[in-house]
């Protein structure tokens, strides 16, 4: 009879209210009716992920019983869910804060991890087989070197991927890796800098002299742009000083070792600059900082991070740079990276 079906309706109407009042699951249907069940405050997201890891990955947007809603939306049951997808759109981080279930979680984390795992190699990567060419080492003749166990072992890793993983990391010194390979003493020997037989190819101009060793000072590292001075050492030849350098006073004392220098910006030099970045302490910092620099046009040759007990962190790059202004676009383009606090150029005291 009709009025035992609406009393039967009005029974299974009263349940489903019961269900969302009082239940800690919600029951959505997919466009083909089919039923899930997810946790109470389930997003489309979560949604997404229950169906396929693919669907969540590639997840873009959602449609709810036909209308668009934003992914933060909380799943009520009776919902029909359209989750819309894009290949070539990946999880973001944020996802992390807004999703419900387990499973969702985990596949975003591990999709981050996989993600910054392949950023890291490739930054690694760059820094690893720059440094083995300026010791003149052949990449692909490290597998077969005696001593390559021995290095493997000592920073707990056990592939040269792994290791080159730990370098982009910044988990790992790469001069320290490298200089296992190569005898102390042929490492020392490239360090010294070389008799330039003019002395614009190495990017100043020096008054009344024209053949003279010359190298740009550690302590204050000057850049094209710098304002600076050349200061006469025994047996080192002219070394390139910034005004401002920290050492100033001690040229004071010998006057007449001071030879004026300026740059000649016809020819191109790249500068060794260390820079300091504090930032939160957080995954995938190193290598969002990292890309940063690396697509201001500046080549990392060292990176390292170290972890602070108040929850921050310094990241350390050696950088080339090619003049003052290379140097303020990345540090620029650094301090737009979400979780820096600063960046700054260092030099040594």
């Amino acid at each position: 009879m009709e009025w035992q079906k609406d009393v039967k309706d009005s029974k299974e109407f009263l349940d489903t209210l019961k269900v969302d009042m009082f239940s800690d699951v919600v029951y959505i249907f997919t466009p083909k009716g089919d039923i899930r069940e997810l946790p109470k405050g389930s997003t489309p997201i979560d949604f997404a992920y229950s169906i396929h890891s693919d669907v969540g990955n590639h997840c873009v947007g959602a449609k709810i019983n036909g209308k668009i809603v934003p992914l933060k939306y909380q799943l009520r049951s009776g919902d029909t869910v359209e989750v819309m997808t894009d290949p070539k759109h990946m999880p973001n981080k944020d996802w992390l804060k807004i999703v419900k279930t387990p499973r969702a979680k985990n596949r975003i984390k591990q999709w981050i991890k996989i993600e910054e795992r392949r950023r890291s190699f490739d930054i690694g990567k760059n820094i690893f087989e720059r440094e083995l060419k300026r010791n003149s080492l052949i990449p692909n003749e490290l597998q077969k070197h005696p001593r390559l166990s021995e290095v493997l072992k000592h920073h707990h890793v056990s592939s040269i991927d792994d290791l080159i993983v730990a370098i982009g990391y910044g988990k790992v010194s790469v001069r320290q890796v490298v200089n296992v390979f190569v005898p102390e003493k042929i490492v020392q020997e490239k360090e010294v800098v070389k008799k330039q037989p003019k002395s614009a190819k190495i990017g100043v101009r020096i008054k009344d002299i024209d053949d003279i060793l010359v190298h740009f000072a550690k302590c204050c590292n000057p850049v094209t742009g710098d304002k600076i001075i050349g200061f006469i050492t025994r047996g080192r030849g002219l070394t390139i000083h910034t005004t401002d350098c920290p050492n100033i006073d001690e040229f004071n004392y010998n006057k007449d070792r001071i030879i004026e220098v300026e740059w000649d910006r016809t020819e191109k030099k790249a500068h060794h600059v260390e820079i300091s970045v504090l930032t939160l302490d957080k995954p995938g910092l190193l290598a969002n900082v990292s890309s940063a620099i690396t697509t201001s046009d500046a080549n990392i040759t060292h990176a390292e991070a170290i972890t602070r007990e108040d929850k921050k962190a310094v990241l350390n790059f050696i950088v080339d740079i090619n003049d003052l202004e290379h140097l303020k676009t990345v540090l620029e383009k650094v301090q737009r990276v979400d979780g820096v606090l600063q960046a700054k150029r260092v030099r040594k005291g």
